[in-house]
This record gives C-alpha cells, structure tokens and sequence, in this order.
C-alpha cells in the first residue's frame, strides 16, 4: 500500500480521550472572536515551570513533548488530524486506530445532517483518507469504532464534486516539531499566536494554564478588519456592446470577501449603484465579461470587492466601444420604458459621394452629422437642388428618399421648390398602413425607415437601422414629464453665440454648472450664456443641445440663428389636409410643439435607443 504523508497546518477541533498516554501533542489554530478562521503564522510556548520556550512556525502549528518514565497506553478511540483544515473542497484526513477494527465514518453539518459515510475495515495505526464536500461550511466528521467515538471540525471554503469519503490506504503522520525539552504532565504554560493583518504583526490573547493532557488551542485574535484591497485589469475583447474586464482582491482586509465584480458607468468614478457585475467572493482573480454597453461610448470601470466593512474600488480604466460614434455619452428618458442618447449634431446633407443602403449596394449623396452641436448651415440651405454641392440641414419631413411602395413619396434633400400640391403633401407612403388606411406616422416597423432602413450616416458609425427620429410623445416626455436625478430638464441659452435649447441628462448635477431658468418653455435665450470651454463641461456631463437652425419655405430660409424648428415622426391629423407633421419649436419666448407642412425644411436630431 503506497505510504502517504500529511503534513499537519492549520487544526481545527479535535475530541482527544483523557488516557494518558506517552507524547502530549498541542495543535493550535487562530480565530477571530466571531469565530472567523484567521491563520496563525506561528506560536511561541513558553514553560515557566522549567523555564524554557520553543516557537513553531507555520506550517508547523502542531508541538510533541514526550514524557521520559510515563508507561505507554493505548487511547480508547481513534485520533483524527487533517490537512489543510480550512480547506477549498478537498481535504486529507489522517485517522489512527489504537488497534484494526472496523469504523465507520459520517459527514455532518452543524444541524446533524449527514451527507456521507462509510464503514470500513481498518489496520491499527495511522489510516488516511480524502474527503470531498460539495458546500462551503462547517461539518463534523465523526469516527465511531468498538472503542468508542472521536470527531473533528473540518472548515470547507471550496466547492467539490460530490460529498464522498475515499480511503486513500496507511499513512505516515508527521508530527511536525518534536520537542527535545523536558516537560512533566501539570508544567505551568504560557501560549501566544502571531498573525499578520493588513501588513503588521497581531499577537493572540495569551492563554496560562497548568499543561495536564494533549489538547487542541483555538488562539484568539482582536483583528481591527478593514475594506478589501482590490485592482482592475485593463479591459480587452472590446465590440460595439460588450467588453471583457475583471481584477484581483489582494487582501480581504481582515475579513470575508463576499462580493467582487466590476461596475461601470459613462461618468467617472462608479459604484455599486451603477451598473455591475457579480463574480464571486474571496480573494484573488476574477474575469468580469461586461454587456448591454452602448456603441462608441467611453465606460469608465473600476473592479470592487466587498466585505463586512463596507465595499472598496480599484483604479479606474476606460473603455471606448466601436460603432455608432456620432451618438453623445448623455442618456436621456423619452417615455417611462424608452431612453435614448442624441447624435453628436443636426443631420446633414451634400449631393456629393456615395452612402450605403440597407438593401445592398451605393446611392449619391452623403449624410453627416454636424462636427459640433451649435453647428447649422443658415442662409445656404437656400441652394438646396441636385446640384448644390454644399451642406444643408434644413429638411422637409420623409427626408430620405426611401420608398416603402405606398402612395407618393419625394427625397426632399433634393428639390429647388415646392409648389404642386403633390409635392407638398408628399412623403404620406412612409408611414404604415391599415388595410387601405394610412396612418402617414413613422411608428413600429417604420420607426426607422427615414433615417435608418435606407441611408447609413458617415459619422454616425455607418449602421443602418439604429438612428431615428422623435415621437410627438417623445419630445413632450422628454421636455415636460421625465423625472430625473435632479428635477431639472432642459434650460435655454446661448453656446458660443447660438441660441437654442440645452436638454440635460437623466442623471444632471446641478453642482456640474449652476443654470439658470430650468423647466421653464417661456424663457429668453440671454438666461444662459455658455463660453465654449464652459460648454465642453456640459457637453462631458452629457448635455444636449439643440441650436436654432431656423425654417426653409421653398427656397426661402427664415429665422435661422433666431427660432429653432425641429421634427417629429408622428404626422398632425387634426384636419383634412394630410401633409402637416408636428415639429418642436424652440423661440426666445416659448417651446412647443405644433404642425407644419411636410414639405418645410426644418432641422432633424436623431437619437438611437440607449435600453
């Protein structure tokens, strides 16, 4: 039978007979007063009846004194030791029997459930066996012979398998100090422990006591615990919505980790009230696969580990998502269910270039978002034709040319006038239909059809069917009815010089930048003035704003610097004439929505859905 050696570490209870025997063995094992296992670097033992002392250094927390002149007796019942007890899973247990027989070995949990056991056929001397749990937490594992019964706590801290008991054959025990001094049964004792806790040196409480018989010592340590040390790996496999990060826990503070993961958000410095993931507890190293990101966004992560003390975070590492980089970091409620986030500008247009379309292939033109968020054309969007090799960025409503096959339809990026009442109540076959009824609104499958299904926008990641415009519905939510984190939702101002309407994010500060004038439609442009590096604040903070780009009758362009004239998807049935929409206006005395001819040119933001 192969010999197996188990060196003795960390003991925790053993039931040792009161027979005299030979050696007198001392086993010591650390705790915290809760009773949390805490490991015992070494143990100094000092005889002040013989003055001597001898120190055992971890892993050699067991001590044997052998008694000169003291005639050996065999115990009654078996001895049980285990290596490495706390364990992860999987433990060894080394059992000797006073004389062969037969035992029987159970599992218990501290409520005297058993969940394994095995009888079995036993040599005198030293028998070993390796025992597997499949839950972390205490049990008993008790050895009954025809001798009587012994039993050992043995700590789990892993996951196994299976609850199983393998006789593994004889084993050696090594008793890892054997002490050379003289020692007499009754000798006066001094015992104290040594740890190391968040980089010092903590001694036990001592224990003094007259030494009569081998025993177990718990020694106890007052550990002053403090949050976990935690660090964040620098995050990789990188796509439009996902990201794979994680960490380390180096030190759980003196104290059970029992949560870690990563949280991440699009400000600087997340927490747990942000978005996270759960991986786990104790220390060491941790993979986090992150998901449900935006595309071309900037995530600021940091790993966290938590224990009773409270939760501590690693250093942060910033994370860029591909696609949809003309979307801003600001997240914003359009309806109690649907946020979405806004392009980084007004849409815009040149009849030179190719775009991409859904169906495949290449048509002329080319859509942009404007390089900045105060930007807007003016005057020039009176050369709107097929020729104008310019930018415009005043558009009359189904802007984009695709045809759904129902009634008439007119890419009005592309026409000098309008003067036929067909034209002007053009675009109605964008919207669903009912039967033989159109709805001429750009809902459900339609939602993206104008800005999506048929052009891919150069700046704006080159996805087709993601951007979108604003409900009616939306715009009024978004304007007078979201809450968000501060009560605030919107301002009027001016941004570097341009009047328009700034829309805050869900989860505004106002310690980011004190504005003036919140929730009020009514307000001037002059409440606010915005340099621009105080706007590269706001812009950060993940503020929106929506210039005044004016209003194109034909080609004639009106009120652009002054009103800001913006529309909606959904189509004004309030009346027979079936080519009005509504559209958002933003003026130096009001903000509302109401309807306008289709063929109009007027500004367009889109946004994409954040959730």
């Amino acid at each position: 039978m192969k010999k197996l050696i188990i060196l003795l570490a960390v003991i925790s209870l053993v039931i040792v007979p009161t027979a005299i025997s030979q050696n007198i063995t001392l086993r010591f094992t650390g705790a915290t007063s809760g009773g949390d296992f805490v490991l015992v670097d070494s143990v100094k033992v000092q005889n002040t009846t013989r003055s001597w002392s001898e120190t055992v250094v971890y892993p050699d927390t067991v001590l044997t004194f052998t008694l000169t002149g003291i005639s050996s007796a065999k115990n009654f019942s078996a001895d049980i030791v285990s290596y490495p007890n706390p364990f992860k899973g999987a433990a060894n247990v080394a059992i000797t029997m006073p004389q062969s027989g037969d035992a029987t070995l159970q599992l218990l949990t501290l409520t005297g459930q058993k969940v394994a056991e095995r009888t079995i056929s036993l040599e005198a001397g030293n028998n070993v066996f390796e025992v597997r749990l499949q839950k972390p937490q205490v049990y008993i594992l008790a050895v009954t012979t025809s001798q009587g019964r012994s039993a050992i706590k043995l700590l789990n801290r892993g996951i196994a398998s299976e609850n199983v008991i393998l006789h593994r054959g004889n084993g050696v025990v090594v008793e890892k100090r054997q002490s050379t001094k003289p020692f007499q049964i009754g000798d006066a004792l001094k015992i104290v422990g040594y740890t190391t806790h968040n980089g010092s040196v903590v001694a036990s409480r001592e224990i003094s006591q007259s030494q009569m018989a081998s025993e177990n010592f718990t020694l106890f340590f007052n550990l002053l615990n403090v949050a976990p040390t935690v660090t964040t790996d620098a995050a990789s496999s990188i796509t439009d919505n996902t990201a794979v990060s994680g960490g380390e826990v180096t030190s759980d503070g003196g104290d059970s980790v029992t949560a870690r993961g990563v949280c991440w958000s699009t400000v600087s410095g997340p927490t747990l009230s942000d978005n996270h993931t759960s991986n786990g507890s104790g220390t060491g190293r941790f993979t986090s696969q992150i998901t449900g990101l935006l595309s071309g966004t900037t995530y600021y992560v940091r790993a966290y580990a938590t224990n009773s003390v409270g939760t501590a975070y690693g250093n942060e590492d910033t994370i860029v998502t591909t696609g949809m980089q003309g979307a801003l970091s600001g997240v914003i409620s359009v309806s109690s269910t649907q946020r979405v986030r806004f392009s980084r500008g007004n849409l815009q247009y040149t009849t030179t270039g190719n775009h991409a379309v859904a169906t495949g292939g290449t048509v002329t033109g080319t859509w942009r978002f404007a390089e900045h968020q105060y930007d807007f054309i003016g005057i020039a969007n009176r050369n709107i034709s097929n020729t104008y090799t310019g930018w415009i960025d005043l558009f009359g409503w189904a802007t984009s040319g695709w045809n759904n096959g129902n009634n008439y339809y007119q890419p009005y990026n592309k026409q000098n006038s309008e003067t036929s009442s067909a034209t002007q109540n053009g675009g109605w076959g964008y919207g669903p239909r009912n039967g033989s009824t159109y709805t001429y609104s750009l809902v459900g499958t339609y939602l993206n059809s104008d800005w999506g299904v048929y052009n891919a926008i150069s700046n704006g990641g080159n996805v087709v069917s993601t951007w979108r415009t604003l409900s009616k519905d939306e715009w009024n939510y978004l304007l007078e009815t979201r809450t968000t984190t501060s009560g605030k939702r919107y301002a009027k101002g001016t941004v570097n010089g341009i009047c328009g309407l700034m829309i805050l994010p869900d989860n505004w500060s106002v310690s980011t930048y004190t504005l003036n004038n919140y929730n009020d439609p009514n307000a001037s442009f002059t409440v606010n003035d915005i340099s621009l590096a105080n706007w590269n604040v706001l812009e950060t903070a993940g503020v929106v704003f929506l210039p005044a780009g004016g209003f194109r009758n034909g080609v004639s362009v009106e009120n652009y610097g002054s009103i800001g004239y913006y529309w909606s998807t959904t189509f004004y049935n309030g009346t027979v004439n079936l080519g009005r929409s509504y559209g958002l206006k933003i003026s130096n005395s009001n903000t509302e929505m109401s309807d306008y001819m289709r063929c109009n040119g007027m500004s367009v933001r889109l946004v994409v859905n954040a959730s």
